[in-house]
């Protein structure tokens, strides 16, 4: 039995982030998605991070994101619900 992270957000005009660090020889590529699909303007990358902002939380903001990161070596899946 595994255990699964919820985490449970009420509308707020407060920030939400959400933060991978990664490591990778070759360099691995990032990808954000909601409920399967690709996020991109709301993603910020720094050397061996990404981060999912959301400047503030509404109702139709609710869903599953998560987050691929993948190189030729293999992949990591993480989900934040």
């Amino acid at each position: 039995m595994g255990l699964r992270p919820q985490l449970e957000v009420f509308e707020s005009d407060t920030p939400l982030e959400f933060k991978i660090i990664y490591l990778g020889d070759p360099l691995p590529l990032v990808t954000w998605k909601k409920n399967g699909v690709p996020l991109t303007n709301l993603v910020k990358s720094k050397p061996n991070c990404s981060i999912l902002n959301l400047d503030s939380i509404k109702a139709d903001d609710a869903g599953e994101y998560s987050c691929i990161v993948e190189n030729s070596e293999g992949s990591n899946l993480s989900h934040f619900v």
